[in-house]
């Protein structure tokens, strides 16, 4: 007689980062570059909280990675963004994105997005009131080798501000 499934011997099996792992290998094989932009916006920039963000940069962007941010900092590499991220992570928890429209471009591909959340810790210099935002962002990343060589991350942080304090 065959044993019943118990749930939690699947958990066992296949934890989180088992899971991106086998959708990164995959993407490369059957998704191609967008498979591989589409999955960093959802298992990293989706997951600003998950434990395997170090491996998903890894796997995800070139050794020689760098982004180019709305925020002061000129050029970041691959562990700037994880630091920046989890970050964002630790003050909105909840963070979403929402991909609405990717585009190509030879190896370029732009990515139109929303960013949600509510803050729960110190957000853009501001106390959590309870309030959430939702705003638009704009991300190009140029591809090289199947992995993400260069990004230029534009988000409205300052509709974001309006948002929180709005009376």
């Amino acid at each position: 007689m065959r044993e019943p499934f118990e749930p939690s011997a699947m958990a066992r099996i296949v934890s989180p980062s088992n899971l991106i792992s086998v959708l990164i290998d995959a993407t490369r094989s059957h998704g191609g570059d967008r498979g591989i932009v589409a999955l960093f916006h959802a298992a990293f920039l989706g997951r600003p909280n998950a434990s395997d963000l170090p491996d998903l940069a890894e796997r995800l962007l070139a050794s020689d990675y760098i982004a180019h941010c709305s925020t002061p900092v000129e050029h970041v590499t691959a562990q700037g963004l994880i630091a920046s991220w989890r970050r964002l992570g630790a003050a909105v928890p909840d963070l979403g994105i929402a991909v609405a429209e990717m585009l190509q471009d030879g190896n370029r591909w732009i990515v139109r997005s929303s960013l949600t959340g509510t803050p729960m810790g110190r957000f853009l210099g501001i106390e959590p009131t309870g309030r959430s935002f939702c705003i638009q962002a704009i991300h190009i990343h140029r591809l090289e080798d199947g992995r993400i060589a260069e990004s230029w991350l534009v988000e409205d942080w300052s509709g974001a501000m309006r948002q929180l304090t709005r009376d």
